[in-house]
């Protein structure tokens, strides 16, 4: 008879998500343009773009110091990072535009084979082999479609979108549910690895998306305008309450129940802790704020700002737990990657003294830690521990 698994998720002491404290990194004061994060957010990839030239740094400890490595000075438009913060690619516009990967995380970097256009915008699954770029126009100045790569940039396929002048576009974990942007129309999203796209027909040109590492939680933002919200990857959408600001940044969790939203123009930092419906400005410097990363949890937040530095963020994380049947004999004990060291303990009796480590390592998939266990006839009780 299978034994009856009772899991505990850690009790964590007072999160202040929402009265968060923002730190200036030592990263250089520039036009820093994108930003991006691993799923623990202890790797950081940014780079200088739009119109400024410069470099793509990378930091390994929250942005405590940075490195430039041997990255080109380019006009970068976005930058996207695997789970592991270990594949990282950077796209750029103009005329000597490509697609940059680095399979180091950061150390090296070389041209995929991404056709020359320009590039507004890359995203990649949690794994770095599926990468999803968006180009604006070709070298005709002609509107131009959304491309993808299942081989972490080495060959290119459109991804059967019609002619636009894109802005954004964003992948889940898996990389089966995107989301685009086009300037001055609608949103598409797509439920397939993009092998079809609908039309969602908003009622406003949206100018930045957004979704979570699982693909459920979809957002859409104009400048000047509100926020929207989808819980069903795209398919209706909600106004949020986040107030009328000039949306330049949007972030999300892997669940979709943190949601950050970042304004130009000294338009601060919004956070909104239950999937959209609540928002609150959380104590960031009213700068330029360009782009937002957030590790899978969500605790752990940085943002670039327009001719300043590179601000970060961190809250106390409260994983979950989480139990599911995977046979007739084996479960599955699962929790989002955490930004904070957390270990998987067992006990048979809830005494304090008598909790033990499991000796498996996880396996990180799509943002998510697994560990196989078998019953063993007896009663098991499982927590997190913070360490």
């Amino acid at each position: 008879m299978r034994a009856i698994v009772v899991v505990f998720g850690l009790i964590g002491v007072g999160s202040s998500a929402l009265a968060q404290e923002w730190t200036l990194t030592s990263a250089p004061a520039d036009h820093w343009h994108s930003i991006a994060c691993s799923a623990d957010g202890s790797r950081i990839v940014t780079a200088v773009g739009n119109d400024y030239s410069g470099p793509i740094i990378t930091s390994t400890n929250f942005g405590v110091t940075w490195e430039a490595n041997d990255s080109p000075r380019k006009y970068w438009n976005s930058v996207a990072s695997s789970a592991d913060g270990r594949i990282l690619a950077a796209a750029v516009s103009g005329f000597d535009a490509g697609i940059y990967i680095s399979t180091n995380g950061g150390q090296n970097w070389f041209v995929s084979g991404a056709p020359p256009k320009f590039w507004t915008s890359v995203a990649c699954s949690a794994d770095g082999t599926k990468l999803v770029a968006a180009a604006r126009m070709d070298s005709s100045f002609s509107p131009d479609l959304i491309y993808r790569s299942t081989d972490s940039g080495q060959t290119w396929v459109s991804n059967n979108t019609p002619p636009y002048y894109w802005n954004y576009v964003v992948s889940s974990a898996d990389g089966s549910r995107l989301i685009a942007s086009v300037e001055g129309g609608p949103v598409y999203a797509s439920v397939d690895f993009g092998t079809t796209w609908v039309s969602n027909s908003l009622p406003n040109a949206w100018w930045i998306v957004t979704c979570s590492g699982d693909g459920n939680t979809m957002l859409a933002a104009v400048v000047g305008g509100p926020i929207l919200v989808s819980t069903n990857s795209g398919t209706t959408w909600t106004a949020s309450s986040a107030p009328t600001n000039y949306w330049f940044a949007l972030a999300a969790s892997a669940d979709g129940s943190t949601l950050v939203g970042a304004g130009n123009y000294g338009g601060g930092i919004y956070t909104s802790k239950d999937f959209g419906n609540s928002w609150i400005s959380n104590g960031a410097p009213s700068l330029s704020w360009q782009g937002l990363a957030s590790s899978a949890d969500g605790a752990k937040l940085a943002a670039a700002g327009w001719g300043n530095g590179i601000y970060t963020s961190q809250s106390t994380p409260t994983p979950l737990l989480k139990v599911t049947s995977v046979s007739a004999n084996q479960m599955m004990l699962s929790w989002t990657v955490p930004s904070a060291n957390f270990v998987l303990q067992q006990t048979t009796d809830l005494s304090p003294n008598n909790w033990s480590d499991l000796p498996a390592a996880p396996i990180q998939t799509n943002f998510q830690n697994q560990v196989i266990i078998t019953p063993s006839g007896t009663r098991n009780f499982f927590r997190l521990k913070s360490f």
